[in-house]
């Protein structure tokens, strides 16, 4: 029984095969997250919904500008 190679099925491209790669690549190479800590803030409602609108309206995480701003603090 001879084996013969055939053309790789159509479901298979190469180009998300190497994405794949490329993305596993990456998360071996990250290092450890620092474990996190909940902060929980008691600010008006209406500050609230503006900082969510904006954060949201930048592409952000309403945490991601809170732990920015700290870092900001601490560094002073």
């Amino acid at each position: 029984m001879a084996l013969t190679a055939k053309r790789p099925s159509k479901s298979q491209d190469p180009s998300n095969q190497v994405s794949e790669l490329e993305q596993l690549k990456a998360a071996v190479q990250e290092p450890e997250a620092e474990p996190l800590k909940r902060l929980n803030v008691n600010i008006p409602q209406s500050v609230f919904n503006r900082f969510k609108a904006k954060a949201a309206q930048e592409g952000k995480t309403m945490s991601d500008v809170v732990l920015k701003h700290v870092n900001e603090y601490l560094s002073k």
